[in-house]
């Protein structure tokens, strides 16, 4: 879910719904129950969320993101432009029209059910799936690099971007990234319990210390410094 403004958006299989409130937003007491809203995502019926809102909401477009089937969708707000990223599709959204500003079917990300969307600090959209990074300008889509992850296989991506770098973490494995998509380093974690997908944390230092980036697996923590991609301390759990 995302909101931008009065608009609540909703992403589903397949679909994008954005719902507006028909009555003054109010929270519920406590422990009061959840209402099923129509966001329409199904033809000929309405898929429901359960929306915890105290005044009534009304449903402003549906999207129908076509090609995707009913596989997962991932949204990402960013410049008050919606984002939404399906099965090998990219899209750039009006939130409040759910006019689409642009669309892409990047190569390398064909079957993916899961898009991790991530924005640099110079208005690029960092898109990482099924064992590739690609870089896409937010204004019109282009694509500006891909760069592919070896021995990755096919599992999501999970991403931190900081202002000189990429991070990202696949299937018992972590690459830095330069910001131009060529890569830096990368760092075998396959000791953890199974090869698995990986979740990064970045790890601000104080003024006597660097800053850490950690990463979590099945059943282990590393601690890495972002430099090098050396492993500096490793729990097992």
């Amino acid at each position: 879910m995302a909101t931008v403004s009065s608009v609540v958006v909703f992403p589903m299989g397949g679909y994008v719904a954005a719902l507006v409130p028909a009555t003054p937003l109010t929270l519920p007491p406590l422990g009061t129950a959840s209402r099923s809203v129509d966001t329409g995502g199904t033809p000929g019926g309405g898929d429901t969320e359960d929306v915890i809102v105290g005044g009534a909401m009304e449903r402003l477009w549906t999207l129908n993101l076509k090609g995707t089937g009913y596989h997962i969708t991932n949204v990402a707000l960013h410049n008050n432009v919606l984002y939404a990223g399906s099965y090998g599709h990219l899209y750039a959204i009006n939130p409040v029209s759910g006019a689409i500003l642009w669309e892409q079917t990047p190569k390398g990300h064909a079957h993916s059910g899961g898009m991790n969307i991530q924005f640099t600090e110079n208005n690029q959209l960092i898109l990482g799936s099924e064992g590739y990074v690609s870089c896409f300008a937010c204004n019109d889509g282009q694509e500006l690099w891909k760069t592919s992850l070896p021995n990755t296989m096919y599992w999501g991506v999970n991403i931190v971007i900081q202002s000189d770098a990429i991070y990202v973490g696949t299937y018992s494995r972590v690459f830095g990234l330069r910001l131009d998509g060529t890569i830096m380093w990368s760092a075998d974690l396959s000791r953890m319990r199974f090869l698995a997908p990986v979740v990064l944390s970045w790890v601000k230092g104080h003024s006597s210390s660097e800053d850490l980036l950690l990463v979590g697996g099945l059943g282990f923590v590393f601690t890495l410094r972002p430099s090098t991609g050396e492993i500096i301390k490793e729990t097992s759990l």
